[in-house]
């Protein structure tokens, strides 16, 4: 699946298939979202650029890397 991140103003946004939600910062430096309960990361390389993003639902685990 095809995961896009985006910023509409102040936000990011995820799109994958039809999902499409606002990423929430939490204290952690994480981010959570409201409508499906997830909550992931942006991992970073030695130099600071985002590489790679991975999600939270629940059990499940998704990494996608930056292309």
């Amino acid at each position: 699946m095809r995961i896009v991140i985006e910023r509409q103003g102040d936000f990011l946004v995820s799109h994958a298939g039809d999902m499409h939600d606002v990423l929430l910062p939490s204290s952690t430096g994480d981010f959570f979202t409201r409508h499906h309960y997830g909550r992931g990361r942006f991992e970073r390389n030695s130099s600071g650029r985002v590489v790679r993003l991975v999600y939270m639902d629940g059990p499940h685990q998704l990494a996608a890397d930056r292309v």
